[in-house]
C-alpha cells in the first residue's frame, strides 16, 4: 500500500531530533513492503498537499500534539477534501492524552493510542487483505463503528 506520514510541527525547522514516533511506525510499514512517503512539516508554512495527492496514497497518517492540533486539524480537512478515499490515521502525544476528543474532532478512521509500531503494523495489515473484523483484535486502536467510538485495549 502506499502511505503518506506526516508530524506536524510547532513552527518550521523547530525539531531538533528527528520525530522517532514516525519514523519507527515508518520503518515497520515499510519492512512489510508498503511504499511510504514521510513528511516533518509545520503544514502552515510548507503545503506538502500537493505532494500528498500526486503520491495518492491508501492511507494518511498524521500525528500531533496539544500544541500543534489545530494544524493537525486544518491539515486533516484539507487532506479529506483532496484525497476523500483515503483512510484516516492520527497517532501521536495529543491523540495519546485524549483519544476520545481527538477522534471525535479529527473526525479520522483510525487512531492509534501509545507506542503505535505494532498496532499500526496490524492494522495496515488488515487494511490491505481486507480482514475488517480482525481489527477489532488489534489492541491500542480507537476506531468508529456504526455511529460509535470503539476502544479495543492498551497496546
Amino acid at each position: 500500500m502506499k502511505i503518506s506520514l506526516i508530524n506536524v510541527q510547532i513552527s518550521e525547522g523547530n525539531n531538533i531530533v528527528p520525530p522517532l514516533g514516525i519514523l519507527y511506525i515508518a520503518a515497520a510499514l515499510e519492512q512489510q513492503g508498503h511504499e511510504l512517503q514521510v513528511f516533518d512539516i509545520d503544514p502552515d508554512v510548507s503545503s506538502c498537499v500537493d505532494q500528498i495527492k500526486n503520491f495518492s496514497p491508501q492511507i494518511i497518517g498524521i500525528g500531533c500534539y496539544t500544541n500543534t492540533f489545530p494544524k493537525a486539524q486544518r491539515l486533516t480537512q484539507r487532506l479529506k477534501e483532496e484525497l476523500p478515499r483515503a483512510i484516516f490515521i492520527c497517532g501521536g502525544v495529543h491523540a495519546t492524552a485524549k483519544p476520545l476528543e481527538t477522534i471525535r474532532e479529527l473526525r479520522v478512521d483510525y487512531l492509534v493510542y501509545a507506542e503505535g509500531e505494532r498496532s499500526t503494523s496490524r492494522l495496515v495489515q488488515c487494511l490491505e487483505s481486507g480482514a475488517l473484523e480482525e481489527i477489532a483484535g488489534v489492541k491500542g486502536l480507537y476506531y468508529w463503528k456504526n455511529g460509535e467510538i470503539v476502544y479495543t485495549g492498551p497496546p
